[in-house]
């Protein structure tokens, strides 16, 4: 949609925002690393709904994320952008399991920390539509004439045309000016 075309970084921060308090009111509802007890009375289904909200706003940043970074590295290739921002998840997650291994009040504070600096980080990126903008560019280049030397080169002669009126196919039969083996061999 236009409305949308240049706001990656208003629904990461976003997301990222609505993460960080389901975080927050999950991490306020269970023991956590400086109280012993939860601060806010919670049952399953608040603790169900937080992390579910959780999960939900952090699988929608997720895909804006990979797209934010491939615009932002555009003359580099989209699959070397997500290759470097996977490799960056893949080990922030093994320091997290080797420093937390069994804390997880530890570990579940230290996202909340992580989802907390990767808002102040977003929001101090400067974002770019650099591919965006060249692919606009270039369908704004091509005029109608362009267009119908596609069309016309990319056409496949037919051998079949169906009638929609009576619900048929008519095929065409093939003459091969010059066959491979002549039809008599066979």
């Amino acid at each position: 949609m236009p409305r949308f075309n240049h706001s990656f970084k208003m629904l990461i921060l976003i997301c990222f925002i609505c993460y960080f308090i389901s975080l927050l009111s999950f991490n306020l509802s269970i023991h956590n690393i400086f109280i012993d007890k939860s601060i806010v009375s919670s049952s399953s289904i608040t603790i169900a709904i937080s992390v579910g909200l959780s999960g939900l706003f952090q699988g929608g940043a997720s895909p804006l994320t990979y797209e934010s970074l491939a615009e932002i590295m555009y003359p580099l290739p989209e699959s070397l952008s997500a290759s470097i921002l996977v490799q960056f998840i893949n080990l922030t997650s093994l320091v997290l399991f080797f420093i937390a291994p069994d804390g997880y009040k530890l570990l579940n504070f230290i996202i909340l920390i992580i989802i907390l600096i990767c808002i102040i980080l977003v929001s101090l990126t400067k974002f770019s539509y650099k591919r965006r903008d060249a692919d606009t560019t270039k369908r704004r280049t091509l005029d109608s004439d362009d267009i119908d030397t596609i069309d016309n080169q990319s056409s496949i002669t037919s051998l079949s045309t169906i009638d929609v009126g009576n619900d048929t196919i008519q095929m065409e039969p093939i003459h091969d000016t010059n066959p491979i083996l002549p039809l008599s061999d066979l």
